[in-house]
């Protein structure tokens, strides 16, 4: 299985659109993934967050301690070595979370509290990093909404309809990941991040060594090496898209394999944008709104899987999509929810 790549400074040629749009409903159908080259980006972006990523994991325990997830209500921070479980193994990495400012009060259901305050290094322990990284989420949401147009333009369903899942200020979270080598007694049972699919619409991924570790799933189950690519993004769906398509994006699995002993650090950076979060699931305007995209999706693609995706049913717990994304991070995170929200159960 060979990922589809498309090319950013094409997406807004006339003469290149059929390639490009044939392109993406490839990736879109067959693979739930596509390499973008020619970002709209600084020539020196990639080499200023490596530089940074680096700088960050490389501070003192105790100054990244300060910026810790457990400071803060809102899932976002550091989180230490080895403090992760994915499938019920844990996973072999340190990561650091930030996400684009909220403008406006956050108030309101529990859920909000994920658009709160953002921790960041003080610029005297890390000069220039808020900096970068808030350059790349700027890039990133242009790289994103850009891209969503193209997807519903490939797929035959109206824009407008497709944006309207989403919060006209969309919150944009971007973790910074260090993959250690394991111990080499540990090498043969250690996972750097575990198989799973992205609850997220997408997940635009930034690999910034030249490590083979991340693998994606094929529709005949074999894992395939994403191998990075200098300067090139990688664009992943999620279940978000599967649910709101009816199964027509595919949403596949992936992994990431440590790194070999003696092979360095991986660092790699992931920026993941979701559907509104007051979305509400028993909503008529919600119903209309799938129900639209399903009959113009069926009528393209008889041999859909029609059922929809439980990430967008109704359940009791979970009335709307902020309380399904809520309920992960608690679930993921037992001790910033014992801490802030001592009331909920999981």
């Amino acid at each position: 299985m060979a990922i589809p790549t498309i090319d950013f400074e094409l997406i807004h040629e006339p003469t290149a659109r059929k390639e490009l749009l044939s392109d993406l409903l490839h990736a879109i159908l067959e693979v739930g993934a596509f390499y973008i080259i020619n970002p709209p980006f600084e020539a020196d972006l990639f080499s200023s967050l490596k530089a940074q990523c680096q700088g960050f994991f490389d501070l003192p325990r105790e100054e990244k301690m300060k910026v810790d997830m457990v400071n803060v209500p809102s899932f976002l921070g550091y989180a230490a070595l080895g403090t992760e479980v994915t499938g019920g193994r844990t996973d072999w990495r340190e990561h650091f979370t930030v996400a684009s400012k909220h403008q406006g009060k956050i108030d309101g259901p529990i859920y909000r509290n994920l658009l709160g305050p953002c921790p960041w290094p003080s610029e005297d322990a890390l000069p220039g990093f808020s900096s970068v990284v808030n350059k790349l989420i700027e890039g990133n949401a242009v790289v994103a909404t850009t891209v969503q147009s193209r997807i519903a333009e490939a797929l035959g369903i109206d824009e407008i309809l497709l944006n309207s899942f989403f919060d006209e200020q969309r919150q944009y979270r971007a973790r910074m990941i260090k993959y250690p080598a394991p111990p080499e007694s540990d090498q043969a049972s250690t996972q750097g991040l575990g198989a799973h699919q992205d609850t997220a619409f997408a997940t635009i991924i930034y690999q910034l060594t030249d490590h083979e570790s991340l693998q994606l799933q094929n529709a005949q189950g074999d894992w395939v090496d994403c191998s990075p690519v200098p300067g090139t993004l990688l664009y992943v769906f999620g279940k978000s898209s599967n649910a709101i398509t009816h199964g027509v994006c595919r949403a596949p699995w992936h992994r990431v394999i440590p790194p070999e002993a003696g092979s360095g650090d991986r660092y790699s950076i992931a920026i993941g944008t979701g559907i509104g979060l007051d979305t509400s699931l028993a909503a008529p305007e919600t119903k209309r709104m799938l129900g639209e995209l399903k009959t113009k999706l069926q009528a393209q693609y008889p041999n859909m899987d029609d059922t929809l995706h439980e990430y967008l049913q109704l359940d009791e717990q979970s009335p709307t999509v902020g309380m399904k994304v809520f309920y992960n991070y608690a679930r993921s995170y037992p001790n910033i929810t014992k801490k802030w929200y001592p009331d909920f159960k999981i």
